[in-house]
């Protein structure tokens, strides 16, 4: 997305509605600074009449310079966003104040040297890559002082924003016919068409295609279609039960359930490892039946 392609929609006629950048952006802060008193509200008025979490959605309109924004928020989302943030952000301190203390210690000498000590200098690269490997950079300032050691601080505008924006969806459209709530199920439309085409040439790997013979790359292509309609299905009923996991995720966590095969006193016995709770509970979603199983302590009785 750039200005010069929206110019370029705007004087061919052609409405569109497109995603804001939410960090780092003159623009997006200012739409969010004009529709968070709002919000604000709907979070008193949601609390104050016991709304379920789950419907705890709005969708809200802001003009600015001429152009027409839509912010949607949703506030399981915001918690959920939060929480994982909280936790990341936990260890990654506690990393951040081993590792700086270690380094420090062992050049004071009262922490025993197993090894090559780092440098502070290579201290800090190696907090700068476990911050950038985590997407955490943001979070804090890091840096060295006058006297050549590592200092650092959690950088608290850039959490203060981050718990500003958690849970918001931010949009700018030319289209004035749809009402806030429309523009934002449009856009998830072309989200999903998008995640599609993903899914085919990810998760299902369409491509490349190692066939030669029309017969076998139509049945190639048939079986990748087959596959994304499945997972489609996968996540329209996981979203029908207020699962949020994705397909992948949740085939990854079913695929722990496994066969076994033992031998007790001399007899061989096959069974299936239990299904955990959190198991049972895509069983459900997904409208398929629980899996047979026998413990295997039962079955050597």
């Amino acid at each position: 997305m750039s200005e010069e392609n929206l110019e370029v929609l705007t004087e061919a006629g052609l409405d569109y509605i497109v995603s804001r950048p939410l960090r780092r952006n003159r623009i997006s802060k200012g739409v969010i600074a004009t529709v968070s008193p709002e919000i604000k509200d709907k979070l008193k008025v949601w609390k104050d009449q016991k709304i379920p979490l789950e419907e705890q959605e709005c969708f809200l309109d802001a003009t600015i310079g001429g152009r027409r924004f839509v912010v949607s928020h949703n506030e399981e989302i915001a918690r959920q966003t939060k929480r994982s943030r909280r936790s990341l952000l936990n260890q990654a301190t506690l990393y951040i104040k081993w590792r700086v203390a270690r380094t420090l210690g062992q050049h004071q000498g009262t922490i025993p040297v197993q090894g090559k000590a780092l440098t502070h200098e290579e201290t800090l690269l190696n907090l700068h890559d476990y911050l950038r490997d985590r997407k955490l950079g943001r979070y804090y300032r890091i840096g060295l002082d006058d006297a050549g050691r590592v200092r650092w601080a959690p950088d608290q505008e850039a959490r203060d924003w981050e718990n500003e924006i958690d849970g918001k969806l931010l949009l700018e459209t030319t289209n004035l016919s749809l009402n806030p709530h429309q523009v934002v199920h449009q856009y998830k439309e072309l989200q999903e068409i998008e995640r599609c085409f993903r899914t085919l040439k990810s998760s299902l790997d369409i491509r490349p295609v190692y066939h030669w013979v029309d017969r076998r790359i139509r049945a190639h292509i048939f079986i990748c279609v087959m596959a994304l309609t499945i997972e489609r299905l996968m996540r329209h009923r996981l979203q029908k039960a207020k699962i949020k996991r994705s397909p992948e995720r949740v085939l990854e966590k079913l695929s722990f359930q496994r066969t076994v095969v033992a031998r007790v006193n001399g007899k061989t016995i096959e069974g299936l490892i239990p299904p955990t709770a959190e198991q049972l509970t895509f069983f459900k979603a997904l409208n398929i039946p629980e899996p047979q199983y026998k413990h295997l302590s039962d079955r050597a009785l």
